[in-house]
């Protein structure tokens, strides 16, 4: 089957949730391309399947409807975040203006199939479209950016790899980080993923920094998707604040999966795709002050941080392997053949 996909090369959704698994299904032989140089129009009209997340990049699905019409092919949409946001969230005003909730729900409609992340997400797409597949996120384990941490500390160091959208669930450390400053904790923080001069990191920045009261804070700059994954070298625990709302609930663990790429080990709020993860290796905070709690533990216990990394890693890639989910990938793309 020739399966043409739709990727913003800057997006991090796209990376993972087409541009990975369409070229790990290619390099297996399972699906093909179409042929480079060819016109849009042209594209569509040699393809099978059209794949994109969430909205199609770089065309509108009016044009692709009137293609789809003409040419046969069957669009496939996936899905990876809850299209509601919640109050206050840092693309409210966008998310608005541009009508985007909308615009998500009509591609999910009018899809001839849709795939997404979890049981939670599958549940709210059914009543849109009623051939819904549930994919949840993997990664090519040991292989290109995806390979376990090559530096080295001497001490924990403690990173939280995110973007400017996360900065309420950035919020749940302040306190943590506040009585870590007050008890002269001198271990690194870092949050790494910065874009220079955005004030939402610097907010960002005082808060994890304890308002600069932290001695052992510091910020790293955001890298390309290619190479995010350089960001965890920074730290030997990753951090995973979540706030409790419906948004966040239909998130995925795709953290979890990245400190274990890195076998590092993960402080979670124990809510959302944490909650459902059932892996046992996670350390869970049911509330803000349990990750100072967390931080305490792993600081006494330097030897287990160690075990507990090399068992995330083990489980990451029994569980959530790329190659072997883009099975449930490609069952989602026959189902519409």
């Amino acid at each position: 089957m020739k399966i043409l996909s739709l990727v913003n090369n800057a997006s991090g959704c796209d990376y993972h949730r087409v541009r990975l698994p369409i070229t790990y299904l290619q390099q297996a032989g399972y699906i093909q391309g179409v042929p480079a140089g060819l016109s849009f129009e042209d594209s569509m009209k040699e393809c099978d399947i059209l794949f994109y997340n969430r909205l199609p990049y770089n065309t509108s699905l009016d044009q692709i409807l009137d293609f789809r019409k003409k040419y046969g092919f069957k669009i496939i949409v996936d899905l990876d975040d809850y299209w509601k946001l919640y109050p206050g969230h840092l693309l409210e005003g966008i998310w608005k203006a541009q009508k985007l909730e909308q615009h998500i729900l009509r591609n999910v409609s009018v899809a001839d199939a849709v795939i997404c992340t979890s049981d939670r997400l599958y549940q709210k797409i059914l009543p849109y479209n009623g051939n819904v597949h549930v994919v949840p996120n993997g990664l090519p384990f040991d292989d290109d950016q995806f390979i376990p941490r090559q530096s080295q500390h001497e001490d924990n160091a403690y990173v939280y790899v995110g973007g400017g959208s996360h900065y309420w669930d950035l919020r749940l450390l302040e306190s943590t980080m506040r009585k870590l400053a007050r008890h002269n904790f001198t271990n690194q923080v870092v949050l790494a993923g910065v874009a220079e001069d955005a004030e939402v990191y610097r907010k960002m920045g005082n808060m994890l920094g304890a308002s600069g009261q932290l001695s052992g804070f510091r910020t790293v700059q955001h890298l390309p998707v290619s190479s995010y994954m350089d960001l965890y070298e920074h730290g030997t625990i990753a951090l995973a604040p979540l706030i409790a709302n419906e948004f966040n609930a239909h998130k995925s663990n795709l953290k979890v999966l990245e400190a274990g790429c890195k076998s590092m080990p993960i402080i979670v709020s124990n809510t959302g795709p944490y909650l459902d993860d059932v892996c046992p290796f996670l350390m869970r905070a049911d509330k803000a002050s349990d990750f100072y709690r967390w931080i305490q533990w792993c600081e006494d216990n330097p030897n287990h941080v160690a075990d507990n990394g090399a068992a995330l890693a083990a489980y990451v890639r029994q569980n959530y392997d790329i190659r072997i989910l883009n099975y449930l990938r490609l069952d989602a793309f026959k189902s519409v053949l």
